[in-house]
């Protein structure tokens, strides 16, 4: 009731025909053993501390870059080729950034070579408009005058055979 509890323990020795017995308090011989799962739990909890900021540290260090190439490449992909694409670290990450950036530049180039021919093809196709305006109206004009030349025939024709036919007719009368 409420006493200590001792612990014995007997150790034979091997050069002498008897032994030694020990004894000491419970509480005494197992205090170091629960200081040491005590300091051990202590340092679990300091690992396990470590280990979470660790992971958080590195988890930040890897998704940090990934979600600026995120946004790198969605801003590319929106057809904004201005601004260039940020290269963090030397990993690979790094890598995938520096061929981002080289897509980009090709990107821009390609667009701007592509600008370029389409307003020198739309130059092409006004200057070809405007000649093909100025032969429709060489056509309206030519066959304005093969109208007028055919209408003129038709009258110079109507007129012979209206006078050939009055002289005949006055030829025929005086006779």
């Amino acid at each position: 009731g409420g006493g200590t509890q001792d612990i014995l323990a007997f150790v034979p020795l091997q050069t002498v025909p008897w032994g030694v017995i020990f004894g000491q308090s419970e509480k005494e011989i197992l205090a170091p053993a629960k200081q040491l799962t005590r300091n051990f739990a202590l340092l679990a909890v300091i690992f396990i501390g470590s280990a979470i900021l660790f992971g958080i540290g590195v988890t930040k260090n890897i998704v940090s870059p990934i979600r600026s190439l995120t946004t790198a490449a969605n801003r590319i992909a929106g057809g904004d080729l201005s601004a260039s694409v940020d290269v963090i670290g030397t990993d690979e990450i790094a890598v995938l950034a520096r061929s981002f950036g080289v897509m980009r530049h090709r990107l821009a180039d390609s667009l701007q070579s592509i600008q370029l021919y389409s307003v020198g093809l739309e130059q092409r196709v006004y200057e070809r408009t405007i000649q093909l305006e100025e032969k429709q109206k060489q056509n309206e004009s030519l066959l304005k005058k093969l109208i007028t030349s055919q209408e003129d025939e038709r009258k110079r024709v109507a007129r012979d055979l209206h006078d050939e036919s009055l002289q005949t007719l006055s030829a025929i009368l005086m006779n």
